[in-house]
């Protein structure tokens, strides 16, 4: 015949009250490996593996140690000096990992907005840090810089900051400004700026390029050039353009100006 009550650590413990507490466990052990398997189903095709492993074992441990404590004081086992032992090490323990926490849910929070992707040029707006993102970790994201320096930013600087995504769309804007003499006549040199951006086979028809007469400067009358192209391929355009139209104004014998200036002596007519 079994006995109505079971002695654990000096404590009277119903034979019906420890089958619940085991069923409650058991229950938490269960429930914890299906909530892992929902993450896995929902979020594994948005977030990456290492970020997805954390996150499970954090979830899946905290559904235990729940389940755990629930069952034990359902027995009626006191937790009074245990859970102040616990509270005061809880708080230690979330001031000296709170960076970390903030860093992984910042990192989960990278891969569901995904402001960037791995590849992409980038410029943290009000630092000096730019260049292509190589790597979003759980904790940081790695940065190589345009000169070959491997950045590492937490994640949760990383998301709350301003960003600059270079290569976000597919086509981007390339704009800089020629300057030619004052003698120059304007509607031609536009034509011949015109003409070569047409010929470029890397230069969208639509949007339209657009050459314009921008500023009339001491020196010089600036002309205003704007055109779309590859994001891919920007900077690579933007030398070649440079160059070329460069060779068109020398073949056309169109005039780049320095900087002048005319200096009047006093009543007298001379000036130099």
């Amino acid at each position: 015949m079994l006995p109505d009550a079971i002695n654990i650590l000096g404590n009277e413990i119903a034979l019906s009250n420890l089958i619940t507490g085991i069923i409650i466990i058991a229950s938490g052990f269960i429930i914890a490996t299906l909530v892992n398997q929902l993450i896995k189903r929902v979020l594994g095709k948005y977030i990456p593996d290492n970020i997805e492993i954390v996150l499970k074992r954090i979830i899946y441990w905290s559904i235990i140690t729940f389940s755990i404590i629930s069952a034990l004081s359902f027995l009626g086992i006191d937790f009074t000096g245990l859970l102040l032992a616990g509270g005061i090490a809880g708080i230690i323990i979330g001031f000296a990992t709170q960076s970390v926490v903030s860093n992984l849910i910042s990192g989960l929070f990278l891969h569901l907005d995904k402001p960037v992707k791995i590849g992409d040029p980038i410029e943290i707006v009000g630092s000096d840090i730019s260049g292509r993102i190589v790597d979003i970790t759980a904790f940081s994201t790695r940065i190589i810089t345009f000169d070959g320096i491997l950045v590492r930013v937490p994640n949760d600087k990383f998301f709350t900051s301003q960003l600059r995504n270079f290569n976000a769309y597919i086509a981007r804007r390339i704009e800089f400004t020629m300057d030619i003499t004052y003698d120059q006549d304007i509607n031609i040199v536009k034509e011949i700026i015109s003409n070569l951006l047409d010929r470029h086979q890397k230069i969208l028809a639509q949007p339209k390029p657009i050459v314009t007469a921008w500023e009339l400067a001491d020196s010089s009358i600036k002309i205003n050039v704007r055109a779309w192209i590859p994001s891919s391929e920007w900077f690579n355009i933007r030398i070649e353009l440079l160059q070329l139209l460069k060779e068109e104004f020398d073949k056309h014998g169109i005039e780049i100006p320095f900087p002048q200036m005319t200096i009047w002596f006093g009543k007298s007519n001379q000036a130099i």
